[in-house]
């Protein structure tokens, strides 16, 4: 018996897409309200104030879909304080033989895609020197990428977010003219690098790696070049950011190299699993499956496996939520989502098939398991939506699929054929080894490099006419709702009175004009929760914590992470937590350091600890919610 795709293509999924358009209409009300907040502060002559409105506008923005992809008018007041209060300091210093290349980062994590992002690329580039800036300094910068920088030769410079933002900004111009070309790996809503690069006179090129491709994000006005990973994200940055097709270049997301892959079989049967059942992998955050659509990957998987009846389906990333327990009851138990995991190269190596997860498909885990020599399977009903990885590089090898009924088809006729398996397995492994890790990947990052040094600076951003909000964008808003996911501790700025410069992540150190010209608007906060741990420095207790870290993250139980290590301990901590967060997917980890969680631990809280420890008791005291790590 089919499953019943209640609403597809009508009633039910209309009105999802259409709620969630009513949704982003509200936000860019919000965001719009906001940005004259911005602007009218800083015509009352408050450029600091004016630089954090500023900064949380484009916060929110990024947080919250609003059909908008870049703000003019934030970009160019942005531009004016940066040439006012920044000016070209002369000549550049003399440089070496060998091309200097500056990564730019708001801060960086243990973990965290845009982080391993420029190690990868400092690791397939050696023969240039790469030096490090970071604009918004917490704890410092992961041992694993300081070592990378200098190992190159370069350099790693810090400032901390408390200093005022045009301090920040002086300082990456001045650690800029020592470099030949800048590459931001920054946060969507720093304001740091627009204020640095607004002179164009004398700064080095400036190459931005659109990692945030599909959302809203401040820089365009000194983005000399836009380096786009995907076709999609290229026309976005064309149409919705007013960037013309001349000043964007095309870079893959760099993969290290891959072991050899060995007998599935064999795999399986390491796992416990059957050797002779055919077995399926898809790999993702949790709430990258809500069932927000019908027919829903729930319902796709029971389909498959209808037609398979041998088969099995392990998800990693979801838990076993309602969805998964009815897939697994309609298949007599041949589904399995088991959270995260600390390594998916085990069940990468015994999988025949890897499903791509809709409505929102996997990134760096698609990579790996094509180069695992995995066929792919993806559903791609529109191919201008950036809610999955479509990418050049797997061109005529990934499986695209542009309907439910051909994604079924697919997979089973794949999970019957060894051979055609093996073939379009190979080939995407060949193209994943070529493009990402290898002279494919090399070549066009020179070409990128070569067209930085080619171009005239940045023009001044011009207001790009409104689009009709896609599909796409609407179904991202509703996965995010669905998910608990996108808004953090900065929707306390946006509370009706709340102190615009009080909020967490604050970019300056002054206050707002008392009486602003434009009053702040007004929503309702929405929960935020810090998951806190100081571990014992040993592999099992700060494995433990890194899984339930992404537990916690991918069910939505808290959305930030924080980990104390006494200053001594620092140099035994982070080869711990680098192994531990090596073995599954990304998690972003703040480090305090504190030899304990005193002064640390805040009330509302998860502590995550060992039974009868002194972290229980000190959660008592505060008001933090205790969660047991296994004894």
């Amino acid at each position: 018996m089919a499953v019943d795709y209640e609403g597809v293509d009508g009633s039910t999924n209309r009105a999802v897409i259409t709620a969630a358009k009513d949704r982003i209409a509200e936000n860019r009300a919000i965001y719009e309200s906001l940005e004259a907040h911005a602007l009218a502060t800083y015509a009352a002559g408050s450029a600091e104030a004016a630089i954090a409105i500023a900064a949380g506008a484009a916060r929110f923005g990024y947080s919250r879909p609003t059909g908008l992809f870049v703000s003019a008018g934030l970009e160019q007041m942005l531009l004016e304080i940066g040439r006012r209060h920044i000016p070209d300091e002369g000549e550049r210093p003399p440089r070496g033989d060998r091309e200097h290349v500056l990564h730019v980062f708001t801060e960086t994590y243990l973990v965290g895609g845009h982080t391993r992002l420029a190690r990868r690329w400092i690791d397939l580039d050696p023969s240039r020197r790469h030096s490090l800036l970071v604009t918004s300094k917490d704890e410092g910068v992961p041992v694993w990428l300081e070592d990378a920088v200098t190992a190159s030769g370069g350099v790693v410079h810090q400032h901390p977010r408390q200093k005022p933002a045009l301090a920040r900004a002086h300082a990456l111009r001045s650690a800029a003219a020592a470099c030949d070309v800048v590459v931001l790996h920054t946060h969507p809503y720093d304001p740091v690098p627009l204020l640095a690069f607004a002179d164009p006179a004398g700064r080095p090129p400036v190459v931005v790696m659109n990692h945030a491709d599909h959302v809203n994000w401040l820089g365009v006005g000194v983005a000399d070049v836009i380096a786009d990973f995907r076709e999609a994200g290229r026309a976005v940055s064309i149409a919705r950011r007013g960037v013309a097709a001349d000043r964007i270049g095309h870079l893959e997301l760099p993969l290290p190299p891959q072991g050899p892959v060995g007998d599935r079989r064999a795999a399986r049967a390491g796992l416990g699993l059957d050797p002779d059942r055919p077995l399926i992998a898809s790999i993702a955050s949790g709430y990258k499956f809500a069932a927000v659509l019908r027919p829903s990957f729930h319902d796709l998987a029971v389909e498959i496996l209808r037609a398979v009846p041998d088969a099995q389906l392990i998800a990693v990333g979801p838990d076993m939520d309602a969805d998964f327990a009815r897939a697994r009851e309609l298949t007599g138990g041949r589904v399995f989502a088991t959270g995260t995991h600390s390594d998916i190269t085990p069940l990468l190596h015994a999988a025949d098939v890897y499903l791509n997860g809709t409505p929102l498909g996997g990134g760096t885990s698609l990579l790996e398991a094509g180069a695992a020599g995995l066929p792919i399977v993806s559903y791609i009903p529109d191919r201008s939506s950036l809610l999955t990885l479509d990418i050049a590089s797997l061109d005529g090898a990934l499986v695209r699929c542009d309907t439910p009924e051909a994604y079924v088809e697919a997979t089973v006729r794949l999970l019957g054929d060894a051979d055609e398996r093996h073939r379009i397995g190979s080939l995407t492994s060949e193209r994943v080894a070529h493009h990402h890790a290898g002279a494919g990947w090399t070549e066009q990052l020179e070409a990128l490099m070569a067209l930085a040094k080619a171009v005239d600076p940045a023009p001044a951003p011009v207001a790009v006419e409104p689009a009709e909000v896609t599909d796409w964008e609407a179904i991202l808003d509703a996965v995010h709702v669905a998910g608990n996911i996108g808004m953090g501790p900065e929707a306390a700025l946006f509370v009706e009175g709340a102190d615009p410069m009080a909020w967490p992540d604050r970019f300056a150190g002054q206050q707002a004009p008392a009486t602003p010209p434009a009053p702040a608007p007004t929503i309702a906060p929405a929960p935020s929760r810090r998951a806190v741990a100081a571990p014992r420095l040993v592999a099992e207790t700060v494995d433990a914590v890194v899984d339930r870290f992404r537990v916690l993250r991918s069910t939505g139980g808290a959305s930030q992470f924080v980990v104390a290590v006494a200053p001594e301990a620092l140099d035994e901590a982070f080869p711990l937590l680098e192994a531990a967060l090596a073995r599954g997917e990304d998690v972003d980890i703040d480090i305090v350091q504190r030899p304990g969680l005193e002064g640390v631990l805040q009330p509302g809280d998860l502590c995550l600890t060992e039974p009868a420890s002194a972290e229980e008791l000190l959660a008592a005291r505060v008001g933090a919610e205790v969660v047991f790590l296994a004894a």
